[in-house]
């Protein structure tokens, strides 16, 4: 039954790609066809265009760079690899570079460069171990970035209150946190407002010293006492002192938002709505945000921390496909990416940062000209992210995403009732 399953899943996948081939541009270009299987946003958009023109300007090899977007998820990609239709670039995020290298999908870019001119600064030392495994170059970045908070400024001077500092404590976000959602919630409304719509458990962790892993990465560390306080924590401020929603408060409010007229726009619409004074997110929330009116005015601060403050940093990325059909010709997308041309699109697109540290000191990133009210928390991210940043941590025993999936299936168990703090960790740290 399972040989029977894999026969036809890789069927389907195959003819996924027939339909990607037959709906693409039929229009003959005369050059050879790079296929790059990445996330549609709206920076993907007009890169095919952008890569040629940089392409003829620097005299290298002609080509039709065509974008496949019906076929990105992880399961999909490996079963393109093994049945011989591979795209010719694959992206992904930090953690799938590392699985895809270890069932041999990626080509060493360390050999398949060297005769290109590669820049000597060609990654951010702050997401080396996510494109490097074992010294191997896996892929190189489209943009890096880490989450922080951004912060209502104008929530808080509603209230008579200041917006937290770049730098606290978590007693110091219990503390603020009780105050503003007492002022912002007088009268017990039915709609109430929360002082912030998550909280990172990753990143607060990190703070207390706390790693998922040991230090050998083959036993799991999260049955610390400190992890079941921290839990215990969390899920007081969400049924207690109500300064996080619930799934059900978040359920009441998107449909209270989904009735009014317009387009609300998600948690993030959420956000520009004031039902939380801030949100733990990314650069790339200004993508939305500059479509919504009015304009935020906003700040960004560190996650709390419990004595050592911290970030994770991440990229996405783009590897060349082991398997792909034009291997010398899709590696100049490679220096593409290095380029100042796909640097400064990423700053002004606001797809997270650009991928190399020295375009996130130009002004149009700290001061992007059309955008005035966004001044501040940008160079904040830039500089956060250097200062404090921590990339993510893998084993060569246990994929990241598996154990990531298996302790949000106990958290999600502990906020529900399941599982009582001290199960939930038990319930993480199983072997």
């Amino acid at each position: 039954m399972k040989t029977l399953f894999l026969a036809i899943l890789t069927c389907l996948i195959v003819f996924s790609q027939v339909v990607v081939v037959r709906r693409a541009p039929t229009v003959e270009t005369g050059v050879p066809i790079i296929y790059w299987s990445t996330m549609l946003t709206p920076s993907r958009v007009p890169t095919p265009g952008m890569y040629r023109a940089w392409l003829k300007k620097h005299g290298y090899p002609d080509m039709d760079l065509r974008i496949d977007t019906y076929n990105t998820s992880s399961s999909k990609v490996i079963v393109q690899s093994v049945s011989g239709v591979s795209p010719d670039l694959i992206s992904g995020f930090s953690w799938d570079f590392q699985y895809y290298d270890k069932i041999g999908m990626l080509e060493n870019l360390g050999p398949r460069m060297k005769d290109l001119p590669v820049p000597t600064a060609s990654f951010d030392p702050q997401v080396s171990n996510d494109l490097f495994r074992d010294g191997k170059r896996l892929a190189y970045s489209v943009n890096a970035g880490t989450s922080l908070f951004f912060v209502n400024r104008e929530a808080y001077e509603r209230l008579g209150m200041k917006p937290p500092a770049t730098r606290w404590t978590i007693d110091e976000f219990e503390t603020l946190g009780r105050e503003w959602v007492a002022k912002a919630n007088p009268g017990k409304p039915k709609l109430r407002k929360f002082f912030a719509d998550n909280v990172d458990r990753e990143t607060l962790r990190r703070s207390l010293g706390l790693s998922v892993l040991n230090e050998t990465c083959t036993a799991s560390r999260l049955n610390d006492p400190r992890h079941r306080d921290l839990l215990t924590r969390i899920q007081r401020w969400i049924r207690e002192d109500r300064l996080l929603p619930s799934a059900a408060d978040m359920e009441s409010m998107v449909q209270e938002a989904s009735g009014s007229a317009g387009n609300w726009g998600g948690g993030t619409g959420l956000f520009h709505r004031g039902y939380w004074a801030m949100t733990f997110t990314a650069r790339h929330v200004y993508i939305r945000l500059r479509e919504l009116k009015p304009l935020m005015n906003l700040v960004a601060v560190e996650s709390p921390n419990g004595g050592f403050p911290n970030c994770v940093t991440r990229t996405y990325g783009v590897a060349l496909a082991a398997g792909g059909k034009h291997k010398d010709l899709s590696r100049y997308f490679m220096m593409f990416l290095l380029s100042p041309e796909h640097n400064r699109w990423m700053t002004e697109i606001v797809d997270q940062m650009p991928p190399l540290p020295e375009f996130r000191k130009e002004r149009a990133y700290t001061h992007p000209p059309a955008w005035t009210n966004e001044w501040g928390p940008h160079a904040t991210v830039a500089d956060r992210f250097t200062a404090i940043g921590i990339g993510s941590e893998y084993s060569p025993f246990i994929h990241y995403t598996a154990y990531q999936q298996f302790e949000r299936r106990a958290w999600d168990a502990l906020i529900s009732g399941v599982l009582t703090p001290d199960q939930a960790v038990a319930e993480m740290s199983q072997k």
